[in-house]
Parts: structure tokens; C-alpha cells; sequence
């Protein structure tokens, strides 16, 4: 049996090592926008669940969001039909309600889209959206 002797040299020194995988490449920007991209992600399932149970049982909760908001949150026995709970029923009303109605839907594909572009899973530019004017 023939032993190979290997010098210290020869051995990757610990400085010369790479950080494994993509995430010891990333600057610190990068990863709080990576985290904020997820949020946001999660907030738009959120605001979609809620809107479309506001769509459904957003009568039976109605008289319920006339209560003042310290009321609504601290009282357990408010019963919400709202799949968002008392917090997805409150932001449905506003966004449709009391602000912008049915078009408040555009909201979710936004905060869809932005942390896609974030994190660039799709190559998206509002200027390529405008058509090129010929003169």
C-alpha cells in the first residue's frame, strides 16, 4: 500500500474557501430585500384570502366593523365570518369599503409582482408596458 504524504500547503486555506451557496454571495441589502420581497408575498396571499371571504360573507360582518377598533380587537365574543379573521375583515373593509372597491384586487397583483422583481424572477420594466412613439 503506497501512502501519499500531503504538505499543509497543498490544503485550502480558510481564507480561500468560498461561502456555501448563494445566500454567503448575497450583501446584506440584498437579503433584507429578499426578506421584505417574502413579507410582502405572504401579505398579498393574506389580502387575497381576505378579500375574496369579504366578497362571500362580507354582510354578516358589516354591522360588526361598525363597533370601535379597540372593541373589535379585544372583545372574543365578536364572531367574524371573515377567513382573514378580525384583522383580514378590518383591512377588507377599508381597501373596499372606504377605499378604492373592487379595483383594490389590483393591490394583490402589485404586491405579487414587486417582490418578483425584487428578487428578479421576472424581468419586468413599466417603460416596456408604453408603446415606442415613431417619429
Amino acid at each position: 500500500m503506497v501512502s501519499i504524504k500531503r504538505d499543509k500547503s497543498d490544503a485550502p486555506s480558510p481564507k480561500t474557501r468560498k461561502s456555501g451557496g448563494r445566500l454567503g454571495n448575497l450583501s446584506t441589502w440584498e437579503r433584507i430585500g429578499g426578506v421584505i420581497a417574502i413579507l410582502l408575498a405572504f401579505f398579498s396571499f393574506y389580502l387575497l384570502i381576505s378579500f375574496t371571504s369579504f366578497f362571500i360573507t362580507g354582510s354578516a360582518d358589516i354591522s360588526l366593523l361598525d363597533t370601535p377598533l379597540k372593541e373589535l380587537f379585544s372583545n372574543p365574543d365578536l364572531k367574524m365570518e371573515n377567513a382573514g379573521g378580525r384583522f383580514g375583515a378590518v383591512l377588507a373593509n377599508l381597501f373596499i369599503n372606504k377605499g378604492f372597491g373592487v379595483a383594490s384586487l389590483g393591490f394583490i397583483y402589485l404586491f405579487l409582482l414587486l417582490p418578483c422583481v425584487w428578487v428578479r424572477l421576472v424581468n419586468f420594466r413599466f417603460v416596456e408596458i408604453l408603446p415606442t412613439p415613431y417619429f
